[in-house]
């Protein structure tokens, strides 16, 4: 998306075609993901339980992620991904 502020012209575009849409905000945009919350009650929007979708370090801040930097789910976030994509699939197929 190229950043979490990016992601409201996206469900935007996506309620002036009438398509369903989901989004997911890393954890530490609570305030973002509330903004879309109220602005696309329509559209499916979450929040990670973790600052970031994967594990990185900006500046000195170590940010900890659903994934390694390797790319790798965390054996911990495994059940809360497969029934984050259930319920993502679940509105977008309704």
């Amino acid at each position: 998306m190229g950043g979490a502020g990016n992601i409201k012209h996206f469900l935007r575009m996506a309620e002036e075609l009438g398509v369903k849409a989901s989004a997911v905000y890393d954890g530490d945009k609570g305030a973002e993901k509330e903004e879309a919350t109220r602005l696309f009650p329509n559209s499916m929007i979450e929040i990670l339980p973790v600052s970031d979708m994967r594990d990185k370090t900006i500046g000195n801040v170590e940010k900890q992620g659903l994934f390694d930097k390797s790319g790798n789910i965390k054996p911990q976030h495994e059940e809360y991904l497969f029934n984050l994509i259930t319920r993502i699939r679940t509105h977008l197929n309704s």
